[in-house]
C-alpha cells in the first residue's frame, strides 16, 4: 500500500493557507496606509475567500477543481495588478509564487490538467498586458517611488513563498516516509494463523469482553499504528476498526457489538475522516493493510 499523498497533502493545506492570509493582510495593512480604494477592497475580498476556505469540508478542500479555481482567482489579481503598476513593477513574478504552490496543491503526475490549463491562462494573462503595453488598468499619476516599493515587494514575497514552500514540501516528504515507515512494519509481522483468526471471530459470536484484548495479542501492531495514523481515535472507533480487520460487514458489526447500524456507520464516517480518507479510498481495504 502506497502512502495516501492526498490525505498528507489535505492536513498541509490549512497551514498553507494561513501563509496565504497573513501575506494578504500585509498588503491589505499597507494599502490602507497609502489609501488605495480599489486595492483595499481586492484584498479584503482575498482575505474573506481565503478565511471561507476553512469552512469547507474535506472533500471540497481536497477538491482539484476548487484549488483550481482558487489559483486561477489569483492569477486574475495578478494579472491586475500586473497592468496597474506597469511592467517597471515586476508584478509578473508573482506567477512564479503561485506556479510554486503546484507540487503541494496538486498530484503533477495525475492532474497535469489542471496544471496544462493554469499555465496556459498565465500565458494568455501576461500576452494581454504585452500587447495592451501594461495600459488596460495602468495608472497613470504613479510615482516611480509606488513602482519601486511595488517591485521590492514582489521580490521579498517570491523569496518568502519560495522559502515556505521549501518548509512545506519538506514537511511533506517527511510525512510520507513516516507513512513508509509504518507500511513496511506490516513485512516484519509474523501473520496469524487461520487457527487465530477464527479464535477471534468466535470470541466476536460469543460476545466476549476478552476479545479486544485477544485481538491486540494476534495483531500486536495493529491498534499503533492507527494510533500512529490517528492519536485522537477513541477505544469504540479502535474496536469498530478491529471488527474491519476480521472483514465483519456493518450489520454484523452492529450485531455483535450491540449497537444499531446507524451509530456503526457514524463510527465509520468519523473513522474516515480522523484517518483523512478520499472517497477514493475504501476503509476496509484499508484497515485490511495495515
Amino acid at each position: 500500500m502506497q502512502p495516501n499523498n492526498k490525505a498528507i497533502k489535505g492536513k498541509l493545506f490549512n497551514q498553507y493557507i494561513y501563509f496565504f492570509l497573513f501575506i494578504y493582510i500585509i498588503n491589505l495593512l499597507y494599502n490602507i496606509y497609502i489609501h488605495q480604494l480599489t486595492h483595499i477592497f481586492i484584498y479584503c475580498f482575498l482575505i474573506i475567500l481565503t478565511t471561507g476556505i476553512f469552512s469547507l469540508n474535506e472533500k471540497l478542500k481536497n477538491s482539484k477543481s476548487i484549488r483550481f479555481i482558487l489559483l486561477f482567482i489569483m492569477s486574475l489579481i495578478v494579472f491586475y495588478f500586473d497592468s496597474y503598476y506597469s511592467a517597471d513593477a515586476m508584478v509578473y513574478i508573482a506567477y512564479i509564487s503561485i506556479i510554486a504552490t503546484f507540487p503541494l496543491l496538486f498530484d503533477i503526475v495525475f492532474d497535469y490538467k489542471y496544471i496544462i490549463a493554469l499555465f496556459f491562462i498565465f500565458f494568455v494573462e501576461i500576452l494581454i498586458n504585452i500587447y495592451t503595453n501594461y495600459t488596460l488598468f495602468y495608472n497613470q499619476k504613479l510615482l516611480f517611488s509606488e513602482i519601486r516599493i511595488r517591485r521590492i515587494n514582489e521580490v521579498l514575497q517570491l523569496f518568502l513563498c519560495i522559502v515556505i514552500n521549501i518548509y512545506f514540501i519538506y514537511q511533506l516528504k517527511i510525512k510520507q516516509l513516516d507513512k513508509i515507515h509504518i507500511i513496511e512494519q506490516n513485512f516484519l509481522e509474523k501473520l496469524p494463523t487461520s487457527e487465530e483468526i477464527e479464535n477471534l471471530h468466535q470470541l466476536v459470536i460469543d460476545k466476549d469482553p476478552l476479545f479486544m484484548e485477544k485481538f491486540k495479542f494476534t495483531y500486536p501492531f495493529f491498534e499503533q499504528k492507527l494510533l500512529q495514523l490517528s492519536p485522537n481515535m477513541i477505544i469504540s472507533e479502535l474496536e469498530v476498526c478491529a471488527f474491519i480487520k476480521l472483514k465483519l460487514t456493518t450489520k454484523e458489526i452492529a450485531y455483535y457489538s450491540n449497537s444499531s447500524i446507524r451509530s456503526i456507520e457514524g463510527k465509520k464516517y468519523r473513522i474516515r475522516k480522523k484517518l483523512s480518507l478520499g472517497s477514493d479510498i475504501d476503509l476496509a481495504v484499508f484497515i485490511y493493510n495495515i
